[in-house]
């Protein structure tokens, strides 16, 4: 690999732990339908894959496993609802992960977003933690025809920004982000504090783990 660009994050369990307002909003939906709320350390699991995802995963750990689309589709406007009003709630960068922004930044290296959060979650989260200046492009889960796991939206800034896949790394936290930064050719690092990073095929294909942000700091700029 030559030398680093470009760096793509994903959003959740990589660049800022979310579940905190994610289990809140999870809960209310619970609360509403007069179903059991659960802890963070569980709701964390569900996390990855997008909002349809989580609450197909919510639903069927509460062994409602053969929802239809329209009560699935209930659900997910329901967190859409809730979400929107704890959004940010308890939401913070990872320890470090600021400072290494900002040393890519003074390095020169190109940083963007590729999150399969729908952009009117991501604009606003990303802007109250002033992390938005930070970052060049970014491509939301609601932007293209395709999210990850799919490489659409890993090759499509990668062309926007005037990058190639071996001058660029991708950092995630979930087999999602570690399919499509493989489909796309680009190296990724696999975030082990993340809500998916146990997944065995996602380990499989990281070209890079990293257990905490200074082992990514070595990963991303070695000396």
């Amino acid at each position: 690999m030559s030398a680093t660009r470009g760096v793509l994050f994903d959003l959740d369990g990589t660049l800022v732990d979310t579940a905190p307002s994610i289990a809140r909003a999870v809960n209310r939906v619970l609360v509403d339908r007069r179903l059991p709320e659960q802890p963070e350390i569980i709701v964390r699991g569900w996390i990855g894959g997008g909002m349809e995802t989580l609450l197909r995963r919510s639903l069927a750990a509460l062994g409602i496993e053969h929802a239809d689309s329209a009560a699935l589709g209930d659900f997910v406007a329901a967190f859409r609802v809730h979400y929107r009003d704890c959004l940010g709630e308890g939401a913070a960068p990872y320890p470090g992960m600021v400072e290494l922004l900002d040393q890519l930044q003074r390095n020169g290296t190109v940083l963007a977003i590729v999150t399969n959060k729908p952009r009117e979650f991501a604009e606003p989260l990303m802007a109250r933690l002033g992390l938005d200046v930070r970052f060049r492009d970014m491509i939301c889960g609601d932007d293209l025809a395709h999210s990850k796991p799919d490489p659409l939206p890993v090759t499509t800034l990668l062309g926007r920004l005037g990058l190639v896949a071996g001058d660029s790394w991708l950092v995630g936290d979930s087999i999602a982000d570690m399919r499509a930064a493989h489909a796309a050719g680009v190296p990724a690092v696999l975030m082990g504090y993340g809500y998916g990073s146990e997944d065995p095929e996602a380990r499989a294909l990281a070209t890079a783990q990293a257990d905490d942000v200074a082992q990514l700091q070595a990963i991303l700029t070695p000396r």
